[in-house]
């Protein structure tokens, strides 16, 4: 399942979800057209999912190892001694939210996932809170400035 302008309609989704009809993958479909809809990104499209009734065991698979095996790349998708470290560390966090569909519908959510850190080819190139560096009590004399 790719979001995209087309690609995600609740009214489809929650449906097939309920009756365990789950995507093999899911990607954020990123077009042209895509730009206009609010968030269609990987970490929304995921949150949708989540609030749709798929367990965060089954969005992760179907961001990682399923398109992984669908593109024949056993090195990805995996965490595992010898591969590509490419992580993303997330967090749920519980409120209300809303989320929309490709047809500009609404979604009530009560969960969503944050990217707290990625890492991309073993080097950390997201870190919105910090988690990769030393706190700053620890941290000594401040001669690391770049």
């Amino acid at each position: 399942m790719g979001h995209g302008s087309d690609g995600l309609w609740f009214r489809i989704a929650q449906p097939a979800i309920q009756q365990g009809f789950l995507p093999d993958t899911i990607s954020s479909g990123m077009d042209i057209d895509s730009i206009l809809l609010p968030r269609a990104n990987m970490i929304t499209t995921m949150s949708k999912l989540l609030n749709m009734g798929m367990s965060v065991d089954q969005i992760i698979e179907r961001v990682t190892a399923n398109p992984a095996r669908v593109i024949r790349r056993p090195d990805l998708g995996t965490l595992s001694e010898g591969a590509i470290a490419d992580i993303a560390v997330l967090r749920i966090q519980e409120g209300r939210f809303g989320f929309l569909d490709s047809g500009h519908a609404r979604l009530d959510g009560s969960r969503r996932l944050d990217c707290v850190l990625s890492v991309r080819n073993g080097a950390v190139v997201w870190d919105s809170e910090g988690l990769s560096v030393t706190d700053w009590i620890k941290a000594g004399p401040y001669t690391n400035f770049k």
